[in-house]
């Protein structure tokens, strides 16, 4: 008697489909993040300009202050979101990630 072998379908991970969306979420947080993080970059850029060309000493003074503040949280937040994707990266590599 010949043994039948019958072919069953393979079992799905569970838990792959939501790391696929888990990713896919992350990658467009990310981009979301990184256009937000350029448009402030211009937007700053811009409004140096424009008080380099239209205020006096005393108000351009004042308000190059509050840009420096500006700038350093802009480059806080690019940092953290370079960190973020490391992190993300690692825990893709991650064989228990």
């Amino acid at each position: 008697m010949d043994t039948l072998i019958v072919a069953l379908p393979m079992a799905r991970h569970p838990g792959r489909r939501a790391d696929q969306r888990l990713e896919t979420v992350q990658a467009n947080a990310k981009l979301t993040i990184d256009h937000a993080i350029a448009t402030l970059e211009q937007n700053h850029r811009q409004i140096r300009a424009t008080i380099q060309k239209d205020c006096d000493a005393s108000a351009r003074a004042k308000l190059e202050t509050g840009l420096n503040l500006i700038e350093q949280d802009l480059k806080l937040a690019k940092l953290k979101s370079l960190e973020s994707d490391s992190k993300c990266l690692q825990t893709r590599k991650s064989p228990l990630g």
